[in-house]
């Protein structure tokens, strides 16, 4: 607890004895926090530099009869297998409201 107070949260003795239970353990939460939001900056940074790699990658010439690997075997990150709410399957209503809407713009 003092290691992780002092490495950490970088807090001075003092500063970690005048704390009490709940003061402390909100520190850490928010240290957690940051860290998850920190995480996630960097996953992203390393999506974009995936993307323009395999860009090049994908655009080279090829021998005859090969062809390219997924983006995801190019480099692997961390969530790739993660399940995204983005790609979830789409209802029938879903694609029902998607022609109407399509309908709306461009048959009138």
């Amino acid at each position: 607890m003092q290691k992780f107070a002092y490495g950490f949260l970088k807090l001075k003795p003092n500063e970690f004895w005048n704390l009490i239970p709940q003061e402390y353990r909100l520190m850490q939460e928010g240290f957690e926090q940051q860290r998850e939001y920190d995480f996630g900056l960097h996953v992203q940074s390393l999506r974009v530099l995936r993307h323009i790699g395999y860009t090049v990658y994908a655009t080279a010439p090829k021998k005859k009869g090969q062809s390219n690997i997924s983006i995801e075997k190019y480099l692997t990150l961390p969530n790739d297998n993660a399940k995204s709410t983005d790609s979830l399957p789409a209802t029938k209503e879903d694609f029902e409201k998607i022609k109407e809407l399509h309908n709306k713009k461009f048959k009138n």
